[in-house]
């Protein structure tokens, strides 16, 4: 009786051990990784450095076994650049990624982290980097007239804004419209409640100034439609001086852009983009008359090339 005693004591103990050590080692604490600054994303454009710090920690119970670091680049599938991949030890590891874009890589660029600890789960982080070319602008050089819808048949209401080029009401809509489908993006009036306008071609606004032609503005035909929005705090200036259509591409980003601006006055910045996705930027130099008649409204412009 009591040997059996001792056999049950002596597998109660052993059965003890293990369910403690299977405890001991499921309750190690993982290696822990962490970017500063904490973003998984970001824009940047050709020749700006990334530049990220990997702070990767360990603890008494599990030391940092290793790192690697590897890039996959934008429109280059299956090229994979490695930045680091070595062994550690210790709990304790920084590293300062640094990365200067170049022309190839135009596009979105994924970095990945990957932390090995002596035991647990391995730690990744990915970041991604979209990265654009810098290109330059054009500006109009002297000043751009629109005139108001009734000014008479030889002034110009439309404009295509790529080489801010103006037409008349008969030139928009000569040969079947071809002007307006292919060419034209906005068009200029001024009304007695939203005065001095610029418009997309489907405002609908625009539709009842610019009558006669409703079976083209409802049509499919229609594509030319540009986002239109006021800025402030930028200075034109600036911008134009610089040559590079970077700033314009930034000033964009997180803009709502709509059909319409309505109540422009002198000083006003508004922020395009045409159909074919070029950003550029007005500053309104001239806003006269009072009536659809003798409105005149003129403007410098800047364009993407």
């Amino acid at each position: 009786m009591k040997k059996a005693i001792k056999t049950i004591m002596m597998l109660f103990v052993a059965s003890s051990f293990v369910l403690t050590s299977c405890s001991d080692d499921t309750d190690v604490k993982d290696v822990e990784l962490t970017m500063i600054p904490a973003t998984t994303s970001g824009t940047y454009f050709v020749s700006d450095t990334l530049s990220i710090t990997l702070n990767a920690k360990g603890n008494s119970d599990n030391s940092l076994k290793s790192i690697k670091i590897s890039k996959a680049i934008a429109g280059q599938s299956g090229i994979i650049t490695i930045f680091e991949n070595s062994k550690l030890s210790g709990t304790d590891f920084i590293y300062v990624l640094k990365d200067t874009f170049e022309s190839g890589e135009v596009g979105v660029n994924t970095y990945t982290i990957a932390l090995t600890g002596e035991k647990g789960t391995v730690q990744t982080k990915t970041f991604t980097a979209t990265v654009r070319a810098i290109g330059l602008t054009e500006s109009t050089q002297t000043p751009v007239s629109l005139y108001g819808q009734a000014a008479g048949a030889e002034t110009q209401q439309f404009i295509a804004l790529g080489s801010f080029s103006t037409f008349t009401l008969a030139e928009a809509t000569a040969t079947s419209n071809a002007e307006l489908k292919n060419t034209i993006d906005l068009a200029f009036y001024y009304g007695a409640s939203n005065k001095f306008s610029l418009s997309s071609l489907d405002d609908a606004v625009m539709h009842t100034v610019y009558t006669g032609l409703s079976a083209f503005w409802t049509s499919t035909e229609n594509t030319r439609i540009t986002g239109l929005t006021k800025v402030t705090g930028v200075n034109y200036a600036t911008i134009e001086a610089s040559g590079s259509d970077k700033d314009l591409l930034l000033l964009a980003d997180g803009k709502t852009f709509g059909k319409a601006i309505n109540q422009i006055a002198i000083g006003d910045l508004i922020l395009f983009k045409t159909k074919e996705g070029k950003m550029g930027l007005l500053k309104i130099t001239e806003t006269t008359g009072a009536t659809n008649s003798t409105a005149v409204m003129s403007f410098d412009g800047l364009v993407q090339k």
